[in-house]
């Protein structure tokens, strides 16, 4: 990671790593990986190369739960952003700027399959 961020920031650029389902990372690899990104954190302000890289963590999880070892720090530099599901409005919205083929079988007034055509795209 290191040389990462250094070369980041030789070339004046920044790194954003998005890293998803991270709940379902298994809890031997968890409290070692959030550890670290968690230090790179807060060295930010020591070894300022660091700060070119950003991490983005999605997933269903809280954050105090991605490291569970009781003798390690928690993991709190988060910003929480909260989605909504989007409405039956919302994907066809979506669905019509991707221009996908899709069938869409509406089975309620709140909810919908969807699913590729039988034909090629």
């Amino acid at each position: 990671m290191e040389g990462l961020a250094r070369a980041a920031q030789a070339a004046d650029r920044k790194v954003v790593i998005v890293l998803d389902e991270v709940g379902a990372m298994p809890p031997a690899w968890a409290t070692p990986f959030f550890s670290i990104i968690r230090s790179i954190y807060s060295s930010r302000q020591t070894l300022p190369f660091w700060a070119r890289l950003t991490f983005v963590i999605a997933g269903v999880f809280n954050p105090a739960n991605l490291i569970q070892d009781p003798t390690v720090s928690n993991f709190n530099v988060d910003h929480r952003v909260t989605l909504e599901d989007f409405t039956l409005q919302e994907v066809g919205q979506l669905l019509a700027r991707l221009d996908l083929r899709v069938i869409w079988l509406q089975v309620s007034p709140d909810a919908c399959i969807i699913g590729p055509t039988a034909s090629p795209i």
